[in-house]
């Protein structure tokens, strides 16, 4: 069972106020699969982790924190670009929301924030979609390096490496 609560929040880039709702603590029983989606009612309330501004469009896990220039992210080019693109919403949301954590340096949260967008896409059959979402959350991961080449056989050559792992927040960390 899943307790979400109504609440004022402030958005971090732009100051609007608006009431909304968060998770207070949510049902998480049972295995992930194999692509690290979460179980249950967890997954069913997958889009719930990413906030949006009306206003100014920021995009974040907790849209009352984030990077001290989130603004200056938000009026950014690449920002802006994504924010109009056509694509559909909560896969736009999460898109943003790796951009904004990458651009805090925070890669494995960009990474994951990515491969949900990634799952948005699979939800809806948009195999096209769904591939960008993966590739972004690979690219993220390793923190923007190119891992061209990388493949799901090369997976476990990397984690017996010394190479860097996504290790990002989890789908039970909101608050």
């Amino acid at each position: 069972m899943s307790t979400i609560e109504m609440t004022w929040v402030r958005c971090h880039a732009c100051g609007a106020r608006w009431q909304t709702f968060g998770f207070v603590s949510r049902t998480t029983a049972g295995a992930r699969e194999l692509d690290t989606r979460p179980p249950g009612a967890a997954r069913d309330s997958v889009g719930d982790e990413v906030s949006q501004c009306e206003t100014c469009g920021y995009a974040g896990r907790f849209i009352y924190d984030g990077p001290d220039d989130a603004r200056a992210i938000v009026e950014s080019v690449a920002y802006q670009r994504l924010l109009r693109a056509e694509l559909p919403g909560l896969y736009r949301a999460f898109l943003l929301c790796s951009l904004v954590e990458e651009r805090g340096a925070a890669f494995g949260d960009a990474g994951w924030s990515a491969l949900r967008s990634a799952w948005v896409a699979d939800d809806v059959g948009d195999r096209a979609l769904s591939e960008r979402g993966r590739r972004g959350a690979r690219s993220r991961c390793f923190g923007g390096r190119r891992t061209r080449g990388w493949s799901s056989r090369s997976a476990a050559a990397a984690s017996s490496s010394s190479s860097p792992t996504c290790t990002g927040g989890s789908a039970s960390t909101r608050a």
